[in-house]
């Protein structure tokens, strides 16, 4: 950092053990963790965000669906006040920029997650769906995702993750 005329902010730093839970105590005790840089002591962290994506020292994406959803959900809520005002053509392109966008970053690190967290991304689409296309809570998804060429949460995972692959 010296050579490069660079200044750290010791209180900024950070870092993140990955691993099981026998693991990262293994590594605390033999790096004689915290660490101490310019005066500042460090410890590892349970959880760090990175481009937006928070990580648990576990590989847990608990908490990362669910601020995503709470994000979904007030974008879905913005669009569900205009939406009256809007042709049905243009409700899908602003939900499409506001929310699905917003679905599919980093939906590859989605591709082992649990059911239970995958009903919860699946559930913020379909309240999307519905809303876009004037339907009723109660009426069944599938119709309403054809018509604006859907996938379904655990496809598009699957299926962008498997594009990457070949």
């Amino acid at each position: 950092m010296t050579t490069n005329e660079l200044k750290l902010n010791p209180d900024k730093p950070e870092f993140i053990l990955l691993g099981n839970k026998s693991q990262r105590e293994r590594l605390v005790v033999y790096y004689f963790l915290p660490v101490d840089i310019l005066g500042s002591v460090i410890s590892p962290t349970d959880k760090a965000r990175n481009l937006g994506v928070i990580v648990y020292s576990d590989f847990s994406f608990s908490s990362h669906i669910a601020s995503v959803c709470r994000s979904y959900f007030v974008g879905i809520r913005d669009i569900r006040r205009i939406i009256r005002h809007l042709t049905r053509n243009i409700a899908v392109i602003v939900a499409n920029a506001l929310v699905r966008s917003k679905l599919d970053y980093c939906n590859s690190l989605f591709r082992s997650l649990s059911c239970c967290h995958l009903k919860k991304l699946q559930c913020v689409q379909n309240t999307l769906a519905r809303i876009t296309k004037y339907s009723s809570k109660f009426s069944h998804i599938t119709p309403v995702l054809i018509p604006l060429h859907w996938l379904p949460v655990r496809h598009r995972i699957r299926f962008k993750t498997a594009s990457v692959i070949y």
